[in-house]
């Protein structure tokens, strides 16, 4: 596992190499706001999924058409939370309502590459992404951590774009997350995004 995870970050930091001179050093940033579902294991009522990336434009190779992005993502997300009901140690029968009794993080970074198609459908354009990096998954009862485990982990998205103007675009779109770890096998997130050109 360790061997794949130094072959990915390897072959991550190839490609941001490989982004022209010509380019900017400043990048497209891509904000993200949803939520999570599907989750293989409990906690699994899901939460908010945040994310932000900066990307930079990269030639496509072997003369394919279409727009690519490459670049670094951070990203956090609310698996969920477990309720217990509280009782009166005084008188079983009285119950004093719920409370957390666990809840599940996750949170990390990664590399991203994004693959926009030369089409569009009434201004939207079809997108793919693929993350490969680290998550920090962790569990806690109201605030204070019980425990946490580092995984490795890919991740795969589609999506639509649509461009507002010659810096700024919306989208909509999902992502499964695959985990390498015994605690969180894999999930999925969705939501909207927004992206803004800080470079010419």
């Amino acid at each position: 596992m360790r061997a794949f995870a130094r072959i990915g970050f390897t072959l991550g930091g190839a490609l941001l190499l490989a982004v022209p001179a010509a380019a900017s050093w400043r990048p497209d940033l891509t904000t993200e706001l949803g939520g999570t579902f599907a989750i293989n294991v409990e906690p699994d009522g899901g939460g908010f999924s945040l994310g932000l990336a900066a990307m930079w434009p990269v030639d496509p190779p072997f003369g394919l058409v279409g727009g690519l992005r490459f670049g670094v993502m951070g990203f956090a997300d609310d698996l969920g939370t477990d309720l217990m009901r509280l009782q009166d140690p005084n008188d079983p029968s009285l119950d004093l309502g719920p409370t957390e009794s666990a809840h599940r993080l996750t949170w990390g970074g990664a590399w991203r590459l994004d693959a926009t198609a030369p089409v569009t459908w009434w201004g939207w354009s079809p997108v793919g992404n693929a993350t490969w990096g680290v998550w920090r998954v962790q569990d806690d009862v109201r605030g204070e951590i019980q425990s946490a485990v580092t995984s490795t982990g890919f991740g795969l998205g589609l999506g639509l774009d649509r461009p507002l103007s010659a810096r700024h675009a919306i989208g909509i779109g999902l992502r499964y997350e695959r985990l390498f770890n015994d605690v969180v096998g894999r999930y999925m997130s969705g939501g909207l995004n927004w992206r803004w050109k800080l470079g010419n």
